[in-house]
């Protein structure tokens, strides 16, 4: 894919839109970019959300069970961008405090596909992840590269 800086510079200002939704508790705000037909494979069941309205609900559902704000941002983001696909990927790190007062510290891969529709930019694909001990199965979270 070709590099363009200017498009590139619209993904991140898309990007730090939604960390900036995050620290709000702005469900339908993540959303602001997502296509209506976005496929998001998240940590939270089921492995694939279907449509914008269908994430915006379960994130709202997440934001609740937490005790005020969280904070996050992307950590060793790599976006490229084409004529009209853009993808980037690397993690996200995101922390707060839950109702019933403990701590979250998250760390996660991340994906993103962006596709050009018109002259917008959409979010058409998410997938996050976290790697697992392969003896136990439990997720390793506080993973740091």
């Amino acid at each position: 894919m070709a590099g363009n800086h200017a498009d590139e510079k619209v993904i991140r200002g898309l990007i730090d839109g939604w960390y900036a939704a995050l620290r709000h508790g702005d469900a339908a705000g993540l959303a602001v970019a997502y296509a209506d037909d976005v496929t998001v494979a998240g940590l939270a069941p089921p492995l694939w959300v279907h449509g914008k309205q269908e994430y915006i609900k379960g994130m709202a559902g997440w934001f609740s069970t937490f005790d005020g704000p969280l904070n996050g941002e992307p950590e060793k983001l790599s976006i490229v961008v084409g004529d009209s696909a853009a993808f980037a990927n690397g993690f996200s790190h995101i922390v707060g405090k839950k109702k019933d007062g403990t701590a979250m510290e998250l760390r996660t891969r991340l994906t993103l596909c962006f596709e050009k529709r018109g002259d917008q930019w959409l979010l058409v694909a998410e997938h996050a992840s976290v790697p697992f001990d392969m003896q136990s199965f439990k997720p390793l979270i506080g993973l740091k590269e």
